[in-house]
């Protein structure tokens, strides 16, 4: 995940991607996604397709989607603009 640095170079904070010290409005896990001009490397970054599937679903909290979708659409899913302009990184095929 990517971590938040101050003005000296240290790292800022936990490094807890649930935590937003560092980020504006969001934390890593929604930032992570926020390089549209370099996806592919992002990917590689995190270990490749398979590494990046299984952190998108994650991120969306698929497995609790599956076992309880209305209780993950009322308390999971955040629904503020970096998870929805995160959401094309998605498909419906399950492929970063």
């Amino acid at each position: 995940f990517f971590r938040s640095r101050d003005a000296s170079g240290a790292f800022a904070g936990p490094a807890d991607p649930a935590q937003s010290e560092g980020f504006h409005e969001g934390t890593a896990w929604q930032y992570q996604w926020m390089v549209p001009q370099d996806l592919p490397g992002v990917i590689d970054l995190i270990g490749g397709q398979d590494a990046a599937r299984k952190r998108l679903d994650s991120f969306f909290a698929y497995d609790q989607l599956v076992a309880d979708p209305a209780k993950t659409a009322r308390e999971v899913w955040v629904n503020g603009p970096y998870d929805y302009y995160n959401a094309d990184k998605y498909n419906p095929q399950n492929e970063p």
